[in-house]
């Protein structure tokens, strides 16, 4: 909702907690809009794929910047994200990468999640 400066609906926060609160008030709380500042994209790379049929979701998740803070944000993607946690230095990042998009049946070939993996591969790992 803050970036595409859109007011959110009154008297709702949405289903995303804290995330929707604070897009709420970057916007609709005039007061607290100094409190706020814009991290580049890498800075908070979502991988969730759960809405990727919505209109513009891979336009509006367009990320070009490196990755440096990966949100793991979609409950099908809970065993990738633990396997990288596995290795805090990153090292073993692609061969993770690889090892699920060639026996996860999640990130078959052809699919949303599949695509978000390769986009992992390509911008977080090192």
């Amino acid at each position: 909702y803050a970036a595409r400066k859109m007011p959110m609906k009154p008297g709702g926060i949405g289903w995303l907690g804290d995330q929707t609160l604070y897009s709420w008030m970057s916007i609709n709380g005039t007061a607290a809009r100094p409190i706020f500042y814009e991290l580049p994209c890498g800075w908070n790379r979502q991988i969730g794929t759960h809405m990727a049929g919505w209109p513009g979701f891979w336009r509006s998740n367009r990320c070009t910047s490196l990755c440096h803070l990966l949100h793991g944000n979609y409950v099908n993607h809970k065993r990738f994200m633990e396997q990288l946690k596995r290795d805090p230095t990153g090292r073993s990042c692609r061969n993770v990468v690889r090892r699920h998009r060639r026996v996860d049946p999640q990130f078959r070939n052809g699919t949303a999640d599949a695509r978000i993996l390769d986009m992992v591969a390509a911008s977080c790992c090192r």
